[in-house]
Parts: C-alpha cells; structure tokens; sequence
C-alpha cells in the first residue's frame, strides 16, 4: 500500500466523518491510537521528534480522496511501518550531522577544544567545524537562517564552503570576505547565515577573531578576568560588500575563549528573561575548575535549566583553553 493511497484513505474517513458516519468516526480514531501511540513510545527518547510525526499524520488526513475508495485491510500495520522508517530516517540525519560538524582539536595545537549542543528539533541549524593547516588551526561556528530541515541543509552546505578560504598569511576576516563573494553570488533565494570565525597559531601565539552576523559575543577569560568582544557586523551571503568584525588577542597559558550560538544567550524563563552574556560570563568565572569539554556541558546544563529543559532556539558552545 503506497502513500498516495494511504492519504487518499484518510481523507475519504474525514468526508464520511463530516457526513456523521460513526463507522467512519471509528476508522479514524484507531489510526489516531496507532500515530499517538507511536509518538508516545519515542516521547522520552526524543521529545523533538513529536511535532515532526504528528505534522506527517495530520498533513495525510487533508488530501482529496476518491469516494470509491475501499479501505486497505493492512492500513494499521502500514501506518507502523512507515513511521518507523520515519524515525529510522531521523537518526541517519542526526548521526550523519554530528560525524561532519565536531570540535576536536588536532595534535600539537596548543589548545584544548569542548564543545556541547542541543538542538531544539531533531535536527540542528548550528555548525561547527575545526580546520587545521600550515601550523594555524581555525574554529568555525555558524549558524543558517531560517527553519527545519532545509535551514539546516543550507547551514551544512555553505558553512563548508569557507574552508578553502582560510589561510596562514592572511587575516581570518579576509577569508570571510572571500567566502561572502562566492555566497552573494550563489544564494538561491532569501537564505543567509551567520559566524564567526577563530584562527589560532601557537608558535607566534596569535588569536585573531572574526565575525560575520552572530549576535553572541566572544568571550575571552585571561587571569579569571572576563572580556566580551564586540563585533558587531552584517551575515555571510547577504551583501555584496559586507563589514565583517575582527579582533586580535595574544593569550596566555590557561586562557579560555568562549564562542556560543544565539541559542545560549536569547533563551528565555518562564518570566521571559533572557539568559543573556551577563549570565553566562557569571557562569563561566564561578566553574573555574572546569576543563573546556567540563565547562560546555555545564554552560548547555545551566541554560537547559534555566529555560526548563524547552530550548528556544539550537543551542552550541565552543569552549578553547590555551
């Protein structure tokens, strides 16, 4: 039994239904048990996931269908099957998302590299990325504008494309400006992203920030004395000749440098406070205890209670130790 017909049958039970037929009262609701009782069964697993099947089961029900239509005697076991591959289709995407988007530092950087992330559906619009070349290692944290699945598409395809911009002999917000050529050049539609960028060298010790879009600011921890470092600036892909923010710091042994999607700091209480960077840069200075894979987790845990385990927006802290 192909879909098509399934969404056929469905709708023909809401016309019947409209016609107060009870049979067909009754048709509808063991299909509700069964996608209910689906949902339910991965609730604790992955409580994202709910919207995404019950968007599936109610946009079956809304299809025009032939009156003539004899219900299929296996729609139950049907209905089982295909929100099982659905589900099965989730965690391929998930696995494949986490496998070519993580944060570890390669040998001999000179730096230690955690990294925590949530997502707010079950797949997220933050990238990250670690490149490393010619004795420079670079942190690349982006996040893709828009919604679902195709924002996240886009997020994973043009994040990519600034690697082979980034180079040892010129400024990181040089690289950005290559990389916002090629994207203002190609963007399909109203689509755009945001990022920053960290380029790290340990031989001349030298960190230089940039910024294209992203609204949190980095935080850098030297001495147990914090600095936020504004860099106000315009996304990737948007304008021909955009602005890009940049900054250089050398640190010293034991520095930190925070970088975190606009998840962390515009999740909101249930008084609709902003967690915001007061409260995170707070956070960060009473943990100073914390390796960087420690203290990410702990800055995700902290804003996960603070919005009460119902995250706002995909949520991504990078945390670098020196």
């Amino acid at each position: 039994m192909d879909e098509q017909v399934f969404q056929q049958y469905l709708a023909q039970l809401v016309e019947r239904m409209k016609r107060g037929e009870r049979s067909a009262f009754d048709a509808f609701t063991r299909v509700l048990q069964i996608v209910g009782g689906f949902v339910r069964a991965h609730e604790n697993e992955r409580p994202e996931w709910d919207d995404v099947l019950r968007r599936w089961a109610v946009s079956t029900a809304v299809i025009a269908a032939r009156p003539e239509f004899q219900p299929p005697p296996d729609l139950l076991g049907w209905v089982s099957t295909q929100l099982e591959r659905a589900v099965a289709d989730l965690l391929d995407v998930e696995d494949l998302q986490k496998r070519i988007t993580r944060a570890i530092a390669p040998p001999g950087c000179g730096m230690q590299i955690g990294c925590a992330r949530r997502a707010k559906a079950w797949l997220s619009r933050d990238f990250v990325d670690v490149v490393s070349s010619d004795g420079w290692t670079w942190i690349i944290l982006g996040d893709a504008r828009g919604h679902g699945p195709a924002a996240a598409f886009y997020g994973n395809t043009v994040f990519p494309t600034i690697r082979p911009y980034l180079a040892y002999d010129r400024p990181v917000v040089e690289s950005l400006r290559r990389a916002n050529e090629l994207l203002h050049r190609h963007r399909p539609g109203g689509e755009y992203a945001v990022a920053q960028i960290a380029g790290w060298n340990p031989v001349s010790r030298n960190l230089d920030l940039a910024n294209a879009g992203l609204t949190v600011n980095p935080i850098i921890i030297t001495g147990g004395v914090a600095k936020v470092i504004e860099l106000a600036s315009t996304p990737l892909g948007m304008f021909p000749n955009p602005e890009f923010g940049a900054y250089t710091h050398a640190p010293s042994c034991g520095d930190l440098l925070i970088l975190a999607s606009d998840g962390i700091i515009d999740q909101r209480d249930r008084m609709d406070e902003e967690y915001g960077h007061e409260r995170l840069v707070e956070f960060i200075l009473g943990h100073p205890s914390l390796g960087p894979d420690e203290l990410a987790a702990a800055i995700l845990e902290d804003v996960n209670r603070f919005g009460d385990g119902n995250p706002d927006d995909d949520q991504t802290v990078v945390v670098v130790q020196f």
